[in-house]
């Protein structure tokens, strides 16, 4: 299957269903491979090679505890559990009202485990989680949403996209996120313990570059990922979340979350990536006319009576800017504002 983008929640869940089984496939092979070095290991009579193996595993362990430390360091740094929250209201809700909201969302996602809830304190809209193979740690099995939502956003909206990040908990989640990473460590870096086991300098040059070249190769072919398996997920997650709220808050939410956050992004964008878009400017895309759907109460958000000419208008342009901002451009992680708003007129539950 080689799509290019996808147009409908068939393809959405195809992208998915293939991602899901390489990145499961993926971490059994580094596991198979993992089986062979600890084999090795025990039977090897080439002591340097023994040793190789042993330094390029904890080189690999480290890697890997280092990096999902800092992740984990980042979500925790500003965060504070729900429970252990003193405060009266969180944003312009009470605390009670808070803990009812995901009490409600909880209980209509039902599932093996239910996660921590974490209040972040971070200056953004934003709402992300954790599910990991780790259950005995609380932070990796959990759900942050920062303080900010709870003042910029509705209830329904909030709702909205925490059903949507409960779809990532429950359902839509690669391998990769389930272990944070541990394949990818030693796949990449084990594979040079076997340099001891090559005879001559020049010969364990050419390894090592072989190796890297291998590798690469492998990678490439059983799991790289790609920017459409990342869209997959939200494409999805949005519409698991409009089966509870409906499109209309999911979409507001969106809208309310790109508006928000972009004076956010624009401040902490870094010279290069301003750089990046002069000399490489992005594909032309055509503004939309909010005057054509914002009519009935003109408010910069989406009304009932509102959506139908909204759904028309995009539908209408060809390659639609529903606001100019940076999450109304695709990137590796989401795709654009306009496509999930469009992906939602067209296939979200009302």
């Amino acid at each position: 299957m080689n799509l290019s983008t996808i147009t409908t929640p068939s393809d959405a869940e195809a992208v998915f269903k293939q991602a899901n089984r390489r990145s499961i496939v993926f971490f059994i092979i580094t596991l198979c491979f993992l089986a062979y070095c600890t084999f090795e290991y025990f039977t090897t009579t080439n002591g340097a090679f023994r040793t190789c193996l042993k330094v390029f595993f904890w080189i690999s362990l480290g890697c890997w505890i280092l990096i999902s430390m800092v992740v984990l360091w980042s979500s925790r740094n500003d965060s504070e559990e729900l429970e252990k929250v003193d405060a009266e209201r969180i944003g312009k809700f009470s605390l009670q009202q808070v803990k009812d909201i995901f009490a409600e969302v909880f209980s209509n996602t039902p599932g093996f485990e239910k996660p921590k809830v974490y209040i972040s304190y971070m200056e953004v809209l934003n709402s992300w989680v954790f599910n990991t193979l780790f259950n005995q740690y609380q932070h990796t099995n959990a759900v942050y949403i920062t303080e900010l939502c709870f003042k910029k956003l509705s209830e329904n909206e909030i709702k909205a996209i925490l059903y949507h990040e409960m779809a990532h908990f429950r359902k839509y989640i690669y391998m990769e996120n389930r272990t944070m990473n541990f394949s990818m460590f030693f796949f990449f870096l084990m594979p040079f313990a076997f340099t001891a086991l090559v005879p001559f300098k020049l010969l364990k040059i050419v390894y090592v570059v072989f190796a890297f070249v291998a590798v690469l190769h492998l990678w490439n072919k059983i799991r790289a990922v790609n920017d459409l398996e990342a869209h997959a997920l939200e494409f999805l997650c949005d519409l698991e979340a409009t089966k509870h709220v409906g499109k209309l808050n999911m979409i507001n939410a969106l809208i309310a979350i790109t508006r928000e956050n972009e004076p956010i992004i624009q401040k902490s964008q870094s010279m290069k990536d301003k750089v990046q878009k002069v000399v490489k400017p992005p594909k032309p895309r055509t503004p939309v006319d909010w005057a054509h759907f914002d009519t009935h109460v003109v408010n910069g958000k989406i009304e009932p009576e509102e959506l139908d000419a909204l759904h028309r208008t995009l539908e209408a342009v060809e390659n639609p800017e529903l606001m100019n901002a940076e999450l109304d451009k695709d990137a590796a992680s989401h795709p654009s504002l306009s496509k999930r708003v469009l992906f939602l007129c067209r296939y979200g539950h009302s």
